[in-house]
């Protein structure tokens, strides 16, 4: 009996924990907001308790999900592949943002620049965003990187760049950027396009784009694969009915201006596909 009496308290101690969604960023109080509201509406649609993790390192997040203690990842593409690179967590929905489904990196310099093509940023600088930035590092370092160009990260934009190679220097932000690369602190600076258009606005006449990437899939929501499959199945429908609830609507709305979620097509699972072998490769 008493056997029976401890499995019975370790089934109730097991269902009480809360589902755990994660995100890297090192803003957690700008995002709490928005991610609170996510978790409520999922936690009132499933019945039972939803808590946010807000980690500031990828490796960190993937210990946690690697260990059970995150079921759901969502964050942009180089997060997500970074921390389910072992398999132990898998993207299966995109998150449409601002109304589309995918965005694209975009470098940029000033509209006189002498510097029309990438091949003459060769002993230039530019400004990449953070080191965890899809549209912002990982997608212009590699499309750089393709077209035969040597890469090297600088301290600051006042140091050099060695002969033969292009610098680059981390931003912080889309807006300091923007800034680097208006001054004339950085030759020429990447990011996403629709934040490019959102900051320069009736202004992007003063700035021209000599790099555009293929398109990118929006943020990606990851499972990990510890859950089990009836919970995933449930989280997936009550995601994807999101914009068919007037609650939902607002909800999304609040959550980084998302239009709705939708399952990974070809396109997307291909990109994953080969941007998961380009960082095996470079060990980035």
């Amino acid at each position: 009996m008493l056997l029976l009496g401890l499995l019975t308290l370790l089934l109730i101690l097991n269902s009480s924990f809360p589902l755990v969604i994660g995100t890297v960023t090192d803003k957690p109080s700008k995002r709490y907001t928005e991610y609170r509201k996510f978790a409520l509406y999922l936690q009132d649609k499933l019945g039972e308790d939803v808590d946010v993790v807000f980690l500031k390192s990828i490796p960190h997040m993937k210990e946690l999900i690697d260990s059970g203690e995150v079921d759901v990842f969502i964050d942009s593409l180089y997060p997500s592949l970074k921390v389910c690179m072992d398999g132990e967590c898998e993207p299966l929905l995109l998150i449409w943002r601002n109304g589309v489904r995918y965005y694209r990196s975009v470098v940029i310099v000033r509209a006189d620049s002498p510097i029309y093509n990438v091949e003459a940023l060769v002993g230039k600088k530019v400004a990449f965003e953070e080191p965890f930035s899809t549209a912002g590092y990982l997608i212009p370092f590699l499309m750089l990187r393709d077209r035969g160009l040597k890469l090297i990260e600088l301290r600051s934009f006042h140091d050099p760049v060695p002969p033969g190679y292009v610098g680059y220097v981390f931003a912080d932000e889309e807006e300091n950027i923007v800034g680097w690369v208006f001054f004339g602190k950085t030759s020429a600076g990447a990011l996403y396009d629709l934040k490019f258009e959102r900051i320069v606005g009736k202004n992007k006449k003063f700035f021209r784009e000599i790099l555009v990437s293929p398109p990118i899939p929006q943020q990606l929501v990851s499972f990990s694969r510890s859950m089990k499959k009836d919970k995933v199945k449930r989280i997936l429908e009550i995601l994807q009915n999101m914009h068919n609830d007037p609650e939902g609507i607002k909800v999304l709305k609040s959550f980084g201006n998302t239009t709705k979620f939708e399952p990974l097509s070809d396109y997307d699972r291909e990109v994953i596909r080969a941007l998961k072998e380009k960082i095996m490769e470079l060990g980035m």
